[in-house]
């Protein structure tokens, strides 16, 4: 049998025809990014973190426009792209 792992995330968004997660308890700094049109599919190329030793665990993710503005304790970043295919 294969072993399924389910993680329980606080936020989740739709952007550019992909599903966002974050909020996982045990990797709080990562972004969790389907594939496109897929969202039953997480690539491991698309979970993204967005930390470092100062910045601590990702917080919330806004959406401006084309981008995608993270917040952690520590640090405001900026994903971006002009299409669903940048992502």
């Amino acid at each position: 049998m294969k072993n399924v792992h389910c993680k329980i995330f606080s936020t989740t968004f739709i952007h550019y025809d992909r599903l966002f997660l974050y909020g996982d308890v045990g990797n709080p700094e990562n972004l969790y990014i389907s594939h496109l049109n897929k969202f039953d599919y997480f690539p491991r190329t698309n979970i993204i973190p967005i930390s470092g030793p100062l910045r601590g665990a990702l917080q919330t993710v806004i959406q401006y426009k084309n981008f995608l503005v993270c917040f952690t304790n520590g640090s405001i970043q900026m994903i971006t792209g002009k299409n669903r295919n940048e992502y």
